[in-house]
């Protein structure tokens, strides 16, 4: 098999970007790692009331216990997937044509019925829309997704026990080209996300525990905490992200499940945490449990009533 760096891709996108990848895109990652990792620290230490050790001096961060490190890509297998399924697809091209349908399509009534430039502007317009749907990004996302993350690889980034995260370039690169989405708000919102475990399973809280079982424990749990966390963190920053808010929705629409669940929690930060705590003081790891707990803290706290 060949390695990374000398392999060669039928498929335009991932050749250009894994030749690249290095030069065009990894000064993107490293500027949202120095702009925005002290800020979403001091976002999760302030809404989960807990602590790292480095967390009383931010300056420190980056001798963290959570160290952030950036790579090309996790897997080869992903961009021989791609080579497979998509073949000579380049995806910019979806993002070119998505802008010259938005400007041409409200344009076709400002020709007169007799202009000969109404009907060919018409055709084109059919044609590029033909077009489009050979290279439908929803398919592309749905085939990836379904091969990635619906098993055991993170495809855009990860957290490690031990306290490392990474950042993937080449998967944020393809996914943001073929779904014409922002580059730099995309790779904050994935730090934010591997952040948010960081700071769920180390962080201290004001006696000093941390969840111990952490790595036992329900990835609805796991990635329902950190998703929640990612998108409270989001809606906060729209003055400075913009994109922020809407990237995470359209992702999560592809994504598995354990992604997805924390929209049924429909509740406050306050009753989120007290539930946090619980269970992971009590040592739990299955969801059910900390649903119950949830519906526990609903009543508990401004007493919500709770549907059976």
């Amino acid at each position: 098999m060949p390695t990374f760096w000398d392999a060669r891709y039928k498929n335009p996108s991932v050749n250009r970007i894994a030749e690249h990848w290095f030069i065009d895109y990894l000064p993107v990652f490293e500027r949202v790692k120095k702009e925005w990792n002290i800020p979403i620290r001091n976002f999760y230490k302030k809404i989960m009331s807990v602590h790292l050790k480095e967390d009383d001096n931010s300056s420190n961060a980056n001798s963290s216990s959570i160290r952030i490190h950036i790579e090309p890509i996790a897997d080869m297998k992903m961009l021989m997937e791609i080579d497979y399924l998509f073949g000579n697809i380049d995806f910019r091209q979806i993002d070119i044509l998505k802008k010259f349908l938005v400007a041409a399509e409200p344009s076709l009534p400002l020709f007169s019925e007799d202009s000969p430039h109404d009907e060919h502007l018409a055709d084109i317009i059919a044609l590029t829309k033909k077009k489009l749907d050979k290279l439908d990004p929803r398919q592309f996302n749905n085939d990836l997704f379904k091969i990635f993350f619906e098993g055991d690889t993170d495809i855009f980034g990860r957290y490690y026990l031990k306290g490392g995260i990474v950042l993937y370039v080449i998967p944020c690169v393809l996914f943001c080209e073929a779904n014409g989405l922002d580059l730099y708000t995309f790779v904050v919102m994935i730090l934010a996300h591997e952040l948010a475990h960081g700071y769920n399973h180390r962080g201290k809280d004001k006696d000093n525990y941390m969840w111990k079982n952490f790595g036992r424990v329900d990835t609805m749990v796991l990635e329902g905490l950190a998703q929640y966390y990612t998108y409270e963190f989001l809606k906060k920053q729209l003055h400075k992200l913009e994109e922020g808010k809407r990237t995470f929705m359209y992702l999560l629409k592809y994504q598995a499940i354990q992604y997805r669940c924390f929209e049924e929690w429909d509740t406050t930060p306050e009753k989120i945490y007290s539930t946090f705590i619980e269970f992971r003081r009590g040592e739990y790891n299955k969801y059910e449990d900390f649903l119950q707990m949830l519906a526990g803290a609903k009543i508990r706290i401004h007493g919500d009533v709770v549907d059976d």
